[in-house]
């Protein structure tokens, strides 16, 4: 189910919560109770950026990514409370693009990430091969991403 110009639900959802979604009354209403709208417009700023397909989840395709986007509670992945489980971090990956030139094409894009809700970007050395992007505020960093590890 489309949810941007180039995204689909289930490219930030698990297939659990995509049919759980799906399921209800209104998908739409149902999807943002789980994932921040501001989260698919930064998606998709960037995508419009790049000019490529972000490689989120790809489950729904076949591939092997299911957990990029908001993770459930009960995962094991990542920390208790972390940005994926609520709703507010995606990873994502660029097709011939290394996640270091993404990194600097974000970097070089802070400012408008940033008004768009973007709050920080993982450390090339915790993510070498995707960039995680989150909307965690750090009250000290204002108008630029703060890069953290984990």
């Amino acid at each position: 189910m489309k949810i941007s110009e180039n995204f689909l639900m289930q490219e930030f959802l698990t297939l659990e919560d995509y049919n759980e979604v799906i399921k209800s009354e209104n998908p739409e209403t149902e999807f943002y109770k789980l994932v921040d709208k501001n989260i698919i417009i930064i998606a998709q700023f960037l995508r419009e950026l790049i000019g490529k397909p972000l490689v989120v989840n790809n489950w729904h395709a076949g591939g092997k990514f299911s957990l990029r986007g908001r993770r459930p509670l009960k995962t094991k992945i990542g920390a208790r409370f972390s940005m994926h489980k609520q709703g507010k971090a995606f990873d994502f990956s660029v097709e011939d693009i290394s996640s270091k030139n993404i990194k600097k094409i974000v970097i070089e894009n802070e400012i408008k990430l940033y008004e768009l809700g973007a709050r920080r970007m993982e450390s090339h050395l915790f993510s070498p091969t995707w960039c995680h992007i989150d909307l965690k505020n750090n009250p000290k960093i204002v108008n630029k991403l703060h890069i953290f590890v984990p």
